[in-house]
């Protein structure tokens, strides 16, 4: 029981960290990040990016 526990929180961490890597938001952070206002630049990435 706890071992398959431990394996199913393991695997939830990987898959929130994959979304959170390869979200198509986070892309237009990182691309558009250099912008300097970045209330601009979420505002931007929110309307343009659906998932």
């Amino acid at each position: 029981m706890t071992d398959t526990l431990i394996k199913l929180v393991v695997v939830g961490a990987v898959v929130l960290a994959m979304y959170y890597a390869m979200s198509p938001y986070q892309n237009c952070l990182r691309a558009e990040g250099d912008q300097k206002d970045p209330v601009t630049v979420k505002t931007y990435c929110s309307e343009s990016t659906v998932w």
